[in-house]
């Protein structure tokens, strides 16, 4: 018997027919592997969730979240759900397989450069969480290392653990979250609402986007403090068009947040619309191949 076949949920997944390939990742309540389905000789990828761990509550709550929310939603920008199972011990979802990589780590390639294929990308995002919003389902976890690539270069916006169903308006005390992309309102642990506290989460993560790194203190222990008492300041070189976004998705006041859906009507995304259509114009190519193979230009 090799090591993958003595993992004790082995037979959970072969059962399902599904031949486990290789552990590719982890998160905070699963394992993430690659498998193929037998039946359609595909890659997907099954995120292994421990019943009986010690946080056996919370694991079992974070299947159930991502399963909710996402057999509602299907969107070219929102990782694919497929199929889930669990025994005794074990739950496992089956997701689409995003070959290449995430945001995070395409990050880290950039340097802090903004260009028109970044801009791009954080379309893609928005219009992705403007598409759960729209289904009453706030994702509590935006950030870059939530945000994966498909084999055709395709923001995928993934990791729904902490997601649920909310009803527009509605205030809220689920504090969850990653520390240095929450938004002041959920640091202070005073209700709030979770579609405005997305928003911020999107905005950290675009300025991240757009010049590389976060706008907080290294130290763990000096980031909350540093949300909730002095906001976010944008560095002076940044693009005006996007500063001004960014200031708006992240005010101090959450009704003053742009929904998604207004964000959408933003004049930035005219401005790139009719910079690729004139490149992909003036080069003969399409929108496609200009999308996935013209990364670096800056805009």
């Amino acid at each position: 018997m090799d090591e993958i076949e003595a993992l004790p949920f082995f037979h959970l997944l072969t059962s399902h027919g599904y031949v486990l390939l290789e552990k590719i990742g982890k998160g905070g309540y699963s394992v993430i592997y690659k498998v193929r389905s037998s039946k359609y000789e595909e890659v997907f990828v099954a995120k292994v969730i421990e019943l009986h761990s010690t946080r056996k509550k919370r694991t079992f709550q974070s299947f159930q979240n991502e399963v909710d929310s996402l057999s509602r939603v299907f969107h070219p920008n929102v990782i694919t759900f497929y199929d889930h199972f669990f025994d005794d011990q074990y739950a496992v979802i089956i997701l689409e397989y995003c070959s290449s990589g995430n945001l995070k780590a395409y990050l880290k390639t950039q340097n802090g450069a903004c260009t028109s294929q970044t801009i791009d990308y954080m379309k893609q995002l928005l219009e992705a969480v403007a598409f759960i919003h729209s289904k009453n389902i706030c994702h509590s976890d935006i950030k870059p290392a939530n945000v994966f690539f498909d084999s055709h270069g395709r923001i995928k916006l993934a990791d729904f653990g902490m997601s649920y169903s909310c009803e527009p308006g509605l205030l809220v005390q689920n504090f969850c979250g990653s520390i240095q992309y929450l938004a002041p309102e959920v640091h202070n642990y005073s209700s709030f609402d979770p579609y405005f506290a997305d928003i911020w989460s999107l905005g950290i993560t675009f300025l991240e986007m757009a010049t590389g790194s976060l706008p907080w203190p290294k130290e763990t222990k000096n980031i909350s403090t540093a949300i909730v008492s002095g906001g976010v300041i944008v560095p002076a070189t940044l693009r005006t068009d996007i500063s001004k976004m960014v200031l708006r998705m992240t005010k101090m006041n959450p009704q003053k947040r742009p929904s998604a859906t207004k964000l959408l009507e933003f004049p930035i995304w005219k401005s790139l619309e009719k910079a690729m259509e004139k490149i992909c114009t003036k080069k003969k190519i399409t929108r496609r191949w200009f999308s996935t193979r013209i990364g670096m230009i800056t805009v």
